[in-house]
């Protein structure tokens, strides 16, 4: 993401490797978005989302995001 043309954050998307979830295969879907250096000082950001989704009916069956922001 940039702001003024300035690079402001950066996203990461990963699809983990797959594992078992209350019985199922799911995919594991997580994000990472953090602060540029350059923006630190103003808003500081860490933040991880995780994501579990069904492989057969591809439904979200858990979701969480740990925010590390200042």
């Amino acid at each position: 993401a940039s702001y003024t043309g300035i690079n402001a954050a950066t996203i990461v998307i990963e699809v983990k490797p797959s594992v078992r979830f209350q019985s199922k295969d799911v995919f594991h879907f997580q994000a990472r978005a953090q602060t540029a250096d350059f923006y630190k000082w103003v808003y500081s950001l860490n933040d991880v989302v995780d994501s579990l989704v069904d492989k057969q009916h591809f439904v979200s069956l858990k979701y969480s995001l740990i925010q590390k922001e200042k």
